[in-house]
């Protein structure tokens, strides 16, 4: 009985014995493959900073690694600094071992948005990927939601600006990025240049690629003459059969018409200065202010045939360059009527004809009256027409003396009477009409 039990308690030892071998030899498995764990993540580490060494060294400071892709290459999503820019930080994407980036292409892509949308010029993003552009209000520029795009910069030349201006503004784009150096440092090469060499442009006919390394080159070495720059793109722009500026002027003013009519509308709140009617209100006009600068104003003319339901800008510019403080209008028929500038505060004014319904108005010539003070200065106290009006077949106009009258007791004692013979181009004196 003693030797059975001692051969059982044997056998409780011996599996007691295994069992804590296999758990040593568990637990030092577990510790070497930790260490190994460990070890690994050190080298990955050291891996990932050598790698974001090797890329400030090409790409600047600021460079941080934010993942890593496994495939034929390693691919690594990173995150660059542009103190330039007020978003800061873009993403772009490497692919190792051939540390091919789209790293000048983000850059760009950055800056463009930046600079180009304090201005009125549409632009956008080429994808050369998708072959399609993007305005500028897409998320396309966003480098965080596309970290491996490539795109290019579209901008916008219409016939409403015309081609100089447009030669100037992307001119004046040129020399910005010419002047950041990492795109043109010795790491960089002709790469960091792709992306700024080509430039869609985009009328309102076609679009076209031109190549502006040339003028790159101009900038980089001959220094910042911008005239001459700017002379240099307008002439490719219109170089190679790049017909989409040559527009007809028919074509130019009506595109210019149109997008201003657009503008006209968009802000236009039913607001005149002055309005008249006729044919019982079916008809009506309204003087409205397009312009103002030193108190004076400029004004349009605008029409209705419905009694006010709907307008129409009959005329833009009706009196050309000509500006005043204010304006009283009248028409005697649908085609002939008159207007007055005021100027001066209202001491004086200027009587205009038109027999085009408004369209265009013609300064009246008014017979002067010269008097003669005590003290002998000499003047036309008669400054300010009144509008005209017609009676029994004939064209007659009152003139007064404006804000600072005082002639023979003013308005009040009376005003200088006229009359036209000649449908209201001129018109002669022909005495005082008292009150």
């Amino acid at each position: 009985m003693e030797k059975r039990e001692k051969e059982k308690w044997t056998k409780k030892q011996i599996i007691s014995y295994i069992v804590g071998v296999i758990f040593c030899l568990l637990f030092l498995v577990g510790e070497l493959y930790s260490r190994r764990l460990e070890k690994e993540e050190q080298e990955a580490g050291d891996k990932f900073i050598q790698w974001e060494q090797a890329l400030e060294a090409r790409y600047g400071q600021g460079v941080k690694i934010l993942s890593e892709e496994e495939g034929e290459n390693k691919i690594l999503c990173c995150k660059a600094q542009d103190k330039r820019t007020a978003e800061g930080d873009f993403y772009f994407t490497v692919y190792f071992p051939a540390m091919f980036s789209n790293f000048y292409h983000q850059l760009m892509k950055v800056q463009a948005q930046d600079y180009w949308e304090e201005g009125d010029r549409a632009y956008g993003f080429y994808s050369q990927q998708e072959e399609k552009l993007f305005e500028a209000d897409s998320d396309r520029w966003n480098t965080r939601k596309y970290p491996k795009a490539q795109d290019l910069l579209w901008v916008e030349c219409s016939s409403f600006d015309g081609i100089g201006e447009c030669a100037k503004n992307i001119g004046d784009w040129l020399f910005y990025v010419s002047g950041d150096e990492r795109f043109f440092g010795p790491l960089a090469g002709n790469i960091g240049r792709e992306p700024l060499n080509s430039l869609w442009i985009c009328t309102d006919k076609n679009s076209f690629l031109i190549e502006v390394s040339d003028i790159i080159e101009e900038i980089r070495k001959n220094g910042y003459d911008r005239g001459r720059i700017w002379q240099g793109i307008e002439a490719l722009l219109e170089s190679e059969g790049n017909i989409a500026f040559a527009w007809e002027e028919e074509d130019v003013e009506a595109e210019a018409e149109k997008k201003w009519e657009e503008y006209f509308w968009s802000r236009y709140q039913g607001e005149y200065e002055k309005e008249c009617e006729l044919e019982n209100g079916r008809i009506r006009y309204r003087m409205v202010i397009l312009d103002a600068a030193a108190g004076s104003r400029m004004y349009g003319l605008l029409k209705s045939t419905d009694a006010g339901e709907s307008w129409q800008i009959f005329s833009r510019m009706p009196f050309g360059e000509r500006m005043g403080m204010g304006i009283d209008f009248t028409f005697l028929d649908e085609n002939f009527g008159f207007a007055t500038l005021m100027h001066n505060g209202g001491d004086e004014a200027e009587l205009f004809v038109t027999n085009d319904g408004g369209l265009t108005y013609e300064e009246v010539e008014v017979e002067e009256i010269r008097v003669t003070l005590s003290d002998g200065y000499e003047y036309n106290p008669y400054d300010y027409p009144q509008m005209p009006y017609e009676e029994e077949g004939k064209l007659y106009m009152l003139c007064g003396q404006g804000m600072d009258g005082d002639y023979e007791g003013g308005d009040a004692a009376g005003m200088a009477l006229y009359e036209s013979t000649d449908h209201g181009y001129s018109f002669t004196y022909l005495g005082i009409k008292k009150p």
